[in-house]
């Protein structure tokens, strides 16, 4: 089989019937198979073939839906409900959209996604918006936390750098989790176009990383004049006065 994806395999004996048995019902034999696709590997979820799967709220909508959540094509997902154009069930709830596995052949491969968002805060204790991933059919570990960005606007990912799993099977997995049942009706969080390609590594010289977060700011002196970098592309630069 030349193709990564879904595959049928079936097996029929003795369709002739030419051998007694006590039943005749069990000699057909049908088995799903899905093929690894390696990287480089891209979805934009058009072909509907069923490498992914949603939970919760996660669902696969349209360009004539009434919250349409593809960023191209006819196709994207979205965490939210199509009754009311919200995330808010009036109780907690969380949902995983999950890939099935993709090998990464080599170092220098990066994940990459486009995505808008409307939650209750942009900032990282409230509506929470993570990346995992799964190795070789492990458990999922946290990668990233999506955070700050501005509302209903398709954005590009932060790269991902999966050099770690080099030569490994991965599963994506983007978790949406409403932390409670408060303040979540807001448009959610839709995805479409994923990519894993080769990108070389990006030279970035700034003395002052890391400080992607709050808690890794860098400090800064009133007066002081200072030069950064916001390198490589989707990086975040944090300072503090």
């Amino acid at each position: 089989i030349g193709q990564p994806g879904w595959h049928t395999l079936s097996l029929l004996v003795d369709d002739g019937g030419r051998i007694a048995e006590a039943s005749e019902t069990n000699n057909a034999w049908t088995r799903a198979v899905y093929l690894i696709p390696t990287a480089p590997w891209s979805d934009s979820f058009e072909a509907l073939d069923g490498a992914w799967e949603g939970t919760g709220l996660w669902r696969l909508g349209g360009a004539g839906s009434p919250y349409p959540p593809n960023r191209s094509g006819d196709h994207g997902w979205w965490y939210g409900r199509p009754e009311t154009g919200t995330y808010d069930t009036g109780i907690y709830n969380a949902g995983h959209l999950t890939s099935m596995p993709v090998r990464v052949p080599d170092v220098g491969y990066r994940l990459r996604f486009w995505y808008r968002v409307e939650t209750e805060s942009p900032g990282v204790h409230r509506d929470q918006r993570w990346v995992q991933i799964s190795v070789d059919g492990g458990p999922f570990q946290d990668v990233l936390q999506l955070e700050g960005e501005p509302v209903n606007t398709w954005l590009p990912s932060p790269p991902i750098d999966l050099s770690p799993y080099a030569g490994r099977d991965i599963r994506l997995r983007l978790r949406m989790d409403t932390i409670d049942e408060s303040r979540n009706a807001h448009a959610g969080w839709a995805v479409d176009d994923v990519t894993i390609a080769w990108q070389a590594a990006p030279a970035c010289d700034d003395t002052h990383e890391p400080n992607d977060t709050p808690d890794a700011a860098t400090p800064l002196a009133l007066g002081e004049s200072v030069s950064g970098v916001i390198c490589p592309n989707g990086d975040t630069d944090h300072y503090q006065i």
